[in-house]
Formats: structure tokens, C-alpha cells, sequence
């Protein structure tokens, strides 16, 4: 009966050391970069479980596309690769990349495990972290009718703004058909912008009233102003002005008309 006791607190024992032998790894991965057809589910699978297919599913409880699981592993080199639902896709990773190894024929992230560890969160087909992509950007285009322009003469117009840091003479327009409006299209982002239309950089510029409907007033500087939600055309307006310009009036010129009355034949006048 001692000896059966032994025994079982001898297994015990060794289960439980078997069991602290593991550690807890924490795989992350950001599938902004995913670009395969559409999942359901992000798995791991490895070395580890056998390349089980859906056995170890991994879960996204914030809806930011980092996909996470965590796994007692014991110590030692494993290999990996992340797939959706279970191996309806999987990660094409690239031979000789930092963070991978190939046996075989066959390309998989390798780690070694040496103790409880959380791993960065690593794009799909990737060994990087993944940048942010960049937010789209909408095309707008500005136009300025310079028929009423009474300032000294001038090359170029260009447009500045809060988009383009003031810039000068960085976005210049043109008059392609010399009908007087100067346009531009520039590539920008969401967004509210102030701006306004100057000459030659900024050897002249626009003095907008406060309070008009296209201006905003801040810091004591009065500009125009336009929010960007998707690609815009703005109306010509005229410079220094919220409206388009009317059309002037046709010249006139002194005309004289005479008439020779030498044969005229009837009453008196």
C-alpha cells in the first residue's frame, strides 16, 4: 500500500512538474494587410498542435484587426504560420526573412520558447509590425475668376493654405484657356482647411472681409475655408469674393450718325 502511495504522489508530482514546464505565449497578428478573400476566423498552427487546422482559433474582441490567442507551450523551437479558417488560407511567407525558417520545402515563422512571452503583432506574410495606411485623400479643385482683379500685374496665382503650410508659390494655378479663372486640383484629406488665393507667392493676396459666408476668422486672420469629405469642385469665385463674377457690361463706344437731307421732297420740317 506504500508503495502504491509513493506511486501516485510520484506521478503527481511529475504531472505537476510537467504542467509548470510550460510557459504562456501570447501570438498576435494585424491582418490590416490581409488581402486574401474573405474569413471568418484567424488561426495559429504550428509544430506545436500538430498543424490541427481550427484546433486553436484566435479572437479579435476589440475589432481592431489584431487577431490574438494564447498557449501553454513547452520550451524549446517551434514553427508556425497564421491561416483563416482553419487552412482555407494560410500566410505565403518569404524564405529568409529574420523571422522564419524553411525544412523541407516549407516556409514557417519559427520562435523558441524560454518562458512566458507576448509576441508583437505582426502584419500577415509579414515579419514587421504594420504601419497605418495612409488616409485617402479626395481630389479638390479651386478655381478664382481674376476679372475683377484691380492689383498691380501678376504672373502666376496661386492658392495657400492650411493644407500646404502657407507655402507661397508650392501650388501655383494655371489658366489653360486664358478665359480669366485659374484653377488647380490638389490631392487632400478629410478635413476643414483655411486658404485663400494670392498672387506671384505671395507678392499679393486676397483681403477678405470677416463674416462673409465663405470666410473664418481666427487668430485675426481672415481666410476662406472648405471641409473635405469626398472629391469636391469649388465654384469660380471671384477674387476677394464669396460669389462668381457677373459678367461685365459690353463696351460702348461714341457712334455718329448722319444723314444727307439734300434730297428729301416732302413737308416742311
Amino acid at each position: 500500500m506504500k508503495k502504491i502511495h509513493f506511486l501516485l504522489a510520484f506521478t503527481l508530482l511529475w504531472v505537476a512538474g510537467a504542467m509548470a514546464q510550460t510557459s504562456n505565449i501570447t501570438f498576435k497578428v494585424d491582418m490590416r494587410g490581409y488581402t486574401g478573400a474573405s474569413y471568418t476566423t484567424v488561426n495559429i498552427n504550428g509544430s506545436f498542435n500538430g498543424w490541427c487546422g481550427t484546433c486553436n482559433p484566435m479572437t479579435d474582441a476589440n475589432n481592431d484587426s489584431i487577431w490574438e490567442v494564447t498557449l501553454p507551450l513547452a520550451a524549446g523551437a517551434i514553427e508556425y504560420k497564421f491561416t483563416v479558417d482553419g487552412w482555407t488560407g494560410q500566410e505565403s511567407l518569404t524564405a529568409g526573412t529574420p523571422c522564419t525558417v524553411t525544412n523541407f520545402g516549407f516556409t514557417n515563422r519559427a520562435y523558441t520558447v524560454a518562458g512566458n512571452a507576448v509576441l508583437d503583432a505582426v502584419c500577415w506574410n509579414s515579419c514587421n509590425t504594420c504601419t497605418a495606411p495612409p488616409p485617402p485623400t479626395y481630389p479638390v479643385t479651386f478655381k478664382v475668376d481674376m476679372r475683377g482683379y484691380t492689383g498691380p500685374a501678376y504672373t502666376v496665382v496661386n492658392v495657400n493654405g492650411s493644407f500646404n503650410g502657407w507655402c507661397g508659390a508650392c501650388n501655383p494655378m494655371s489658366d489653360a484657356n486664358n478665359d480669366s479663372i485659374w484653377e488647380v486640383t490638389l490631392p487632400l484629406t478629410a478635413g476643414s482647411y483655411d486658404y485663400k488665393f494670392t498672387v506671384d507667392g505671395w507678392t499679393g493676396q486676397e483681403n477678405l472681409m470677416s463674416g462673409l459666408p465663405c470666410t473664418q476668422t481666427t487668430s485675426g486672420f481672415t481666410n476662406r475655408f472648405v471641409s473635405v469629405t469626398a472629391a469636391t469642385t469649388l465654384d469660380a469665385v471671384c477674387w476677394q469674393s464669396c460669389n462668381v463674377c457677373t459678367a461685365p457690361p459690353p463696351p460702348t463706344f461714341a457712334t455718329t450718325f448722319a444723314v444727307d437731307m439734300r434730297g428729301y421732297s416732302g413737308a416742311a420740317y
